[in-house]
């Protein structure tokens, strides 16, 4: 909300994995991705939480898919928000894995409420943080225009870094993009990859998990101000031990003046497969 009165929405999608509690707090409104199973349509964090969906990942030999909000959904979100908004600022997946902007962009010319759409380049909490960055400046008082720029300059100076276990999920999800070079050294080597303008770019490939995570660590500040205040984000496939551990590191590496950890949603987990982590960090 601005002072003048006129009102302005924050909206993201599911994969943003910004607790649901912490949505509520800051009043961002949030459209759901779809898992498709078999016959089955659930919404991730809706209709299965993610340690049952974790569960039969591993033993289901049908593999789950996932696909973006329908143009009719976003009509449907931007049309309830406006409702009780004047403008919408929607920040979304990376376009380069996802066609959540597409629709949103093509809902956005049936609509007569403004919606102004931020690209984050991102994933998981790397979404989350440019979306925190654009409540941020709503809650500055910001227009419309400044809360976009907000979000852009937070997209801009963000890392996400990951590492799989196998790339047997990035693979069959058809994800995997410049990392296929890797397919061929998966049995023996663990993969680090970052995203690059929105794409999974592998980084290095190391004998060892402990490796792996260091690597991780370090390639996370990669291209950031780590003289400047930071802030980061621990995401995990069915690991909180390790994400812990990997949090502490990040901690004693970084001393960032936010830091939060998160299971990641189905809808991230699904591609990238069980004991996944990554590591988001980004200028403040």
């Amino acid at each position: 909300m601005s002072h003048d009165g006129h009102r302005i929405a924050v909206l993201t999608d599911s994969t943003c994995d910004l607790p649901q509690g912490m949505r509520e707090k800051h009043n961002i409104h949030t459209i759901p991705v779809h898992i498709h199973w078999g016959n089955e349509t659930l919404r991730a964090g809706i209709d299965i939480d993610a340690q049952t969906f974790y569960n039969r990942l591993v033993r289901d030999p049908v593999h789950p898919t996932t696909s973006q909000p329908s143009v009719g959904e976003f009509l449907e979100v931007f049309r309830q928000i406006g409702e009780e908004a004047d403008e919408i600022v929607g920040i979304f997946l990376s376009r380069e894995l996802s066609g959540t902007i597409s629709s949103a962009e093509n809902a956005r010319d049936m609509v007569t409420i403004p919606v102004h759409i931020v690209d984050s380049k991102s994933i998981s909490l790397g979404v989350g943080a440019v979306v925190m960055a654009a409540v941020q400046a709503r809650d500055a008082g910001g227009d419309a225009a400044a809360i976009v720029r907000a979000a852009e300059r937070r997209a801009a100076h963000t890392n996400a870094v990951i590492i799989v276990d196998t790339l047997e999920y990035l693979h069959r999800g058809g994800r995997i993009g410049g990392a296929v070079k890797l397919v061929g050294h998966a049995l023996s080597l663990k993969p680090v990859m970052r995203l690059v303008n929105g794409r999974l770019q592998p980084v290095s490939a190391t004998r060892t998990r402990s490796k792996a995570i260091a690597r991780m660590l370090q390639v996370a500040s990669e291209g950031l101000d780590t003289g400047a205040p930071m802030g980061g984000g621990i995401l995990h496939v069915a690991a909180p031990e390790e994400a812990a551990q990997v949090a502490d590191q990040f901690q004693a590496l970084y001393a960032p003046q936010e830091l939060m950890t998160v299971e990641a949603t189905p809808v991230i987990g699904i591609h990238v497969g069980p004991n996944a982590l990554g590591v988001v960090a980004y200028n403040l």
